[in-house]
């Protein structure tokens, strides 16, 4: 029997027992509201304005006929009215929720329930709940796909949270995320204590894109847009951080792939992570100050760049008021940093074991560019197998450090391209070491009698190099002596008098290494011809203490 809308089905005064009732739509013929019915007289089920229909009498109700999924068109939602109670409703009676193609308005928030897939054919979801949808703790296993979700500005479109427990995130987990799109919300995804979460082919156009929190873990991102809504005033693209305020704990096991961060403020913002991947990733920062944020409350902890882009801006590892060394292990390998403005990679004090290497360097035709600078305590930081384009300083590593490197750099013709404050170590192309370098700083005095510059290392058997280049002034005639380890012997004597008469000046000595190689500290000693005063040498800008194999 054919009825033409909900309401004269529920206008039938007398139902036919074992008979389908086909209705043509819930308000009008051709809404998609309507379907297959039949009349049960001894349900008392309480109506639900969408599988289960009240009739004329108290007793018996209209049940529809479905097998899997739900559309949440059956329930009548009308353009602009809320339908919150509609999908919730929805939701707890099928395992598939349909949103076709229409804009469904929520004021509320709807909480999604374990085991449930809420899918959008072209479906939009304008709310200005806050969160708009929440996954809560002990839920898992949920899909969301094709939705678009618009929010009023500032609220969160999706909430995924579960429930600290010890050291990792037990609950709301292996959650699937494919072809979301957001726009217009203040946060795209919040992940509290959420785990085992898959962001597939998302696009976030959002104020903030994801927010990765207290004991999150095991979450995957590929092939995403994460994009700053130019409406609004940003904050971040992606921002991981444990939660400092309870027992602190660090977020885990983030993998980013194919994934594109356009004009954030900040477009990635790590403050603690252990264990993250970024590949092939895009991160765009064209007018921005700050690309990459790598901060370290309690721990930063084995992070890997690579085959990624940067644009405009770099990495900043910057360790937040850090009493001790703070270990990243962190990697950038096989990346490509195209017009860069300022310091490519910034390494702030105590930051340690930085590893940088086969990327392709390519600064910003006006201003000053630099490669990599240490700004002070910085241990183990290897620079290696680099192409530097259009920059004024390749590596700058100034105060304190120690077990530094650079090598296999390749740069547009700089004569001076290193800046060094304390001893660093210079490699080859094979991997040997040919070259140890270290700067003096600008304007230092040295005493009467003492050591100018020194260098420790490990030096292999052959003929080395060991030169003291720059703009020297003497206010008192003197010499400088060369003082070598056991196993080293000077080929062409070990005093050096001063030349006052050039400027810039370079005084250089050869040194042969017995076969076996030589372990120990080279160092320049300076010596008067008379009674000296303090201040016998001193130095201007890019001198440097160098040793270098020859042969």
């Amino acid at each position: 029997m054919i009825i033409q809308n909900i309401a004269a089905l529920q206008a039938i005064a007398t139902p036919l027992t074992n008979e389908t009732y086909d209705v043509l739509g819930y308000y009008a013929p051709g809404d998609n509201g309507g379907g297959a019915f039949y009349w049960d007289s001894a349900s008392s089920e309480t109506p639900n304005a969408g599988t289960i229909l009240s009739g004329v009498s108290s007793t018996g109700r209209w049940k529809r006929i479905y097998t899997t999924f739900i559309d949440l068109r059956w329930f009548g939602v009308k353009d602009g009215i809320d339908c919150s109670s509609q999908l919730t409703t929805a939701l707890s009676l099928s395992d598939v929720v349909i949103l076709e193609d229409k804009t469904f308005t929520t004021t509320n928030t709807v909480i999604i329930p374990s085991y449930k897939q809420l899918c959008g054919k072209g479906a939009v979801i304008s709310s200005t709940a806050d969160p708009i949808l929440s996954i809560q703790p002990y839920a898992e296993r949920i899909e969301l796909s094709g939705l678009s979700i618009t929010g009023s500005g500032n609220n969160t479109a999706i909430e995924i949270t579960g429930i600290h427990s010890g050291q990792y995130a037990s609950t709301a987990k292996a959650c699937d995320l494919t072809f979301v799109r957001v726009t217009k919300c203040g946060l795209s995804l919040k992940l509290t204590n959420a785990r085992k979460v898959n962001l597939l082919s998302c696009e976030f156009y959002s104020k903030s894109g994801i927010y990765y929190y207290d004991c999150t873990a095991e979450v995957n991102i590929d092939n995403c847009f994460i994009v700053s809504d130019s409406s609004s005033t940003s904050d971040f693209g992606l921002k991981v951080e444990a939660n400092t305020a309870s027992a602190p704990q660090t977020p885990e096991g983030l993998s980013v792939s194919n994934t594109m961060f356009y004009q954030f403020p900040v477009n990635l913002w790590i403050t603690d992570l252990f264990i993250g991947t970024f590949s092939s990733c895009y991160f765009d920062a064209t007018g921005k100050d700050q690309n990459i944020r790598m901060e370290y409350k309690i721990k930063n902890d084995g992070t890997l760049f690579n085959n990624c882009w940067f644009f405009s801006q770099g990495i900043n590892y910057t360790p937040q008021a850090p009493a001790s060394p703070k270990l990243f292990r962190s990697s950038v390998n096989n990346c490509y940093f195209q017009a860069q403005s300022g310091i490519s990679v910034s390494i702030q004090p105590m930051a340690h074991e930085i590893a940088v290497s086969n990327c392709r360097f390519n600064g910003s035709t006006t201003g000053t560019q630099v490669g990599l600078v240490c700004a002070n305590n910085n241990n183990n930081i290897s620079l290696s197998d680099c192409n530097f384009a259009y920059y004024e300083s390749i590596a700058q590593f100034k105060g304190a450090g120690q077990y530094n490197t650079v090598s296999g750099i390749v740069c547009n013709g700089l004569t001076t391209p290193y800046y060094f404050e304390y001893p660093v170590n210079i490699f080859n192309s094979e991997g040997m070491p040919r070259s140890f370098q270290n700067t003096i700083p600008q304007g230092y005095s040295f005493p009467v009698a003492g050591s100018i510059s020194s260098l420790t290392g490990i030096f292999n058997g052959g003929v080395y190099k060991i030169t003291l280049n720059g703009a020297i002034t003497v206010s008192h005639a003197g010499y400088l002596l060369l003082n070598l380890p056991a196993g080293a012997k000077v080929l062409d004597g070990v005093y050096r008098h001063l030349d006052l008469s050039s400027n810039p000046v370079e005084i250089s000595w050869l040194v042969q290494m017995a076969e076996y190689g030589v372990s120990g500290t080279i160092s320049v000693l300076s010596e008067t011809l008379g009674n000296g005063a303090a201040g016998n040498f001193s130095t201007s800008f890019f001198n440097y203490f160098s040793i270098v194999k020859m042969s």
